[in-house]
């Protein structure tokens, strides 16, 4: 019955801070930038996530895949934001050099 009662309090634990990383996302669309953010963290973070989630489903450990799914999928979300962020971030940049390029030529 503890035992039980550990196991449910360490995944509600666990998902809570999976969730987390949705803080980092709602601030890095604030902002329109993920100029702050680390891609390798964010990638080594939903890869340690995948990986306890491949060892949840190897071992039928349903607080393992419970915790472990929400946070991949958090994290997963996080970085494609960040990554999203820098793409169009580098387009303008790019539209902008160009522009300023043609604008001296003439």
């Amino acid at each position: 019955m503890f035992t039980q009662f550990v196991g449910t309090v360490a995944t509600v634990y666990g998902v809570l801070a999976a969730l987390k990383a949705l803080l980092q996302t709602r601030r890095m669309l604030a902002r329109r930038s993920s100029r702050e953010v680390s891609a390798g963290f964010l990638a080594s973070y939903a890869g340690g996530y995948a990986i306890w989630l491949a060892y949840g489903l190897g071992t039928g450990s349903v607080p393992l895949i419970v915790v472990d799914t929400v946070g991949l999928l958090c994290a997963a979300l996080t970085l494609a934001v960040a990554l999203s962020l820098r793409g169009s971030r580098g387009r303008g940049e790019i539209a902008t050099g160009l522009a300023h390029a043609q604008g001296s030529r003439l």
